[in-house]
């Protein structure tokens, strides 16, 4: 019910990327080299922003066999894990009715609002979501497996590690958020069975997974994904993500209490004042540890592990590596809640006075259907890209990279119109921060995207037919990048179109002297060539 208008909508933004324009996905020759290879998403912060997520290139080659093009089976298989998930974490918080006196009810209650929480919308509604989906499916599994590792004979113990850690392996190759998994582990045995956790059997079965997450660490700098450590050089840039923490942590909280206003790209600028936040954040601190402390000693244990998992698992996301949108500009994504929800659940259920039963049944009856609707209607937001960077742009007024896709969004509806206007309100926003940034590393960051803006707005007014502002737009963005073949090439078709063959030539011989083997350079020259000769 709440995810079935998904199952309709076609591939949006990253969809796009990862499945319907991907020249590989077809290909299963070499399914192996998915693992010795990154890939670079942005070549400029290459270290923050490497994707190697061989499980899900796997993943969605598997997913094209069955489906093809065809994005049904890709919403269907993301709201089956859903499902899946919602109900490993019912199971795995079912355990904890032995250590404290919870009720049944509010068990169920924590697994249907993680299933129907609308917060949750951007992992499921998102094909590209599935990495969250399945790196959670999988550390949840990971975690089953340890906990039932802790009990039974010799040869269950080694059965039940052995699938822990082939889950624990495959979650780290999923998604880069799976290494926080072993500090789960810790917390739950520091909670609830501390005094044995330095014996043999516990210590080597921790020891293990360190090694396990060493070798990730290691593998990944043999294959060249390096290592962070330029990121920590810049103490101000540190201080200042640091500083946003609180910020971040309290706005996350705020989503999982009032979901309101939810939406792609939401971002916060690290440059802006912090003080009023981190005073927030210490009141609301100091809130949730008195409401803790005020709880009997197994209730206390079971609310430490619930706020520690909300913690440990939000930690890889709180950008002590910058992720990046803009500069100074740090994402704060909705989807990065889906699996810490559940561990703030169990903290948020277990508080609540059991003996109003029948009224707190009710209640969540209540709140699980407002999220209900709530949850079907920020799905619709996912129905094209026009609509998706429409309601971000409402809230992220001041990020131009939304701007730019909105742009794009439009020119392929053909709305040439609205398309220039979003690339120009893109242009003012990105050359207000070109102006200010002096490191010449960030400076090209917004020069790269100042040329794609004008190219983008050199293209909307070649298909309008006005070639003169798209020679203006085109030159703009030769300024910028003055080697770029394909603005090169473009401005060869315009002087084409104006009847300007002699210096089309000549740009297009200047392409291939930079570029020999560029096709399309090659082939305009050669019609350019027998049409010269014809007359």
């Amino acid at each position: 019910m709440a995810y079935g208008n998904t199952l309709f909508y076609p591939f949006v933004h990253d969809d796009v990327v990862f499945i319907q324009n991907n020249p590989d996905i077809r290909n299963f020759n070499d399914l192996g080299s998915l693992f010795l290879k990154p890939v670079l998403l942005d070549q400029e912060i290459a270290a923050a922003n490497t994707y190697y997520r061989p499980v899900l290139d796997v993943l969605y080659r598997l997913q094209y066999l069955f489906s093809g093009p065809n994005p049904f089976g890709y919403h269907l298989f993301n709201v089956i894990v859903h499902v899946i998930n919602s109900l490993l974490v019912y199971q795995l918080f079912s355990g904890f009715k032995y250590r404290v006196s919870l009720k049944e009810f509010q068990i169920w209650l924590v697994g249907l609002l993680f299933l129907l929480h609308p917060v949750q919308s951007q992992a499921v509604a998102s094909i590209a979501g599935v990495s969250n989906l399945l790196f959670s499916l999988l550390c949840l599994l990971s975690f089953k497996f340890y906990m039932d590792f802790r009990e039974g004979t010799a040869a269950r113990k080694i059965k039940n590690l052995s699938l822990s850690l082939a889950c624990f392996i495959l979650a780290l190759f999923t998604k880069e958020q799976a290494v926080v998994l072993p500090l789960l582990i810790v917390l739950y045995e520091l909670c609830f069975d501390k005094a044995n956790i330095l014996k043999r059997p516990r210590l080597s079965a921790l020891g293990v997974y360190l090694l396990t997450l060493i070798g990730y660490f290691l593998f990944r700098q043999m294959i060249g994904l390096g290592s962070h450590g330029e990121f920590f050089s810049n103490t101000f840039e540190l201080v200042s993500r640091l500083k946003s923490i609180p910020k971040i942590l309290l706005i996350y909280l705020g989503l999982i209490f009032v979901p309101v206003d939810l939406h792609y790209y939401r971002s916060i600028d690290v440059l802006d004042p912090a003080g009023l936040f981190i005073i927030l954040f210490v009141i609301v601190g100091l809130a949730l540890w008195r409401a803790k402390v005020r709880q009997a000693d197994d209730v206390r244990r079971v609310l430490c592990f619930g706020l520690g998992w909300f913690a440990i698992l939000l930690l890889p996301v709180l950008n002590f590596l910058p992720l990046i949108i803009e500069y100074s500009s740090v994402s704060v994504a909705e989807h990065f809640l889906y699996l810490p929800l559940a561990g703030f659940l169990i903290f948020a259920v277990l508080l609540l006075p059991k003996k109003f039963e029948q009224g707190l049944i009710v209640l969540g009856f209540l709140i699980a259907l407002i999220f209900l609707a709530a949850t079907i209607k920020q799905n619709t937001y996912w129905r094209s890209e026009v609509a998706l960077f429409e309601r971000t742009v409402t809230f992220e007024k001041k990020l131009g990279r939304v701007f730019i896709l909105l742009g794009k969004a439009y020119y392929h509806q053909k709305d040439f119109d609205k398309a220039t206007a979003s690339y120009q309100r893109a242009l003012a926003i990105m050359q207000a921060y070109a102006a200010k940034v002096k490191d010449p590393k960030v400076k090209k960051f917004y020069t790269d995207y100042l040329k794609e803006i004008h190219f983008d707005l050199a293209h909307c007014s070649q298909d309008q037919g006005d070639i003169d502002l798209a020679l203006k737009e085109y030159n703009e963005a030769l300024l910028l990048g003055p080697k770029d073949i394909a603005t090169m090439n473009n401005i060869s078709f315009c002087y084409i179109e104006q009847g300007r063959i002699r210096e089309a030539k000549e740009l297009l011989q200047n392409i291939l002297e930079i570029a020999p083997d560029f096709p399309p350079a090659k082939n305009n020259l050669e019609i350019l060539n027998v049409q010269t000769k014809s007359k």
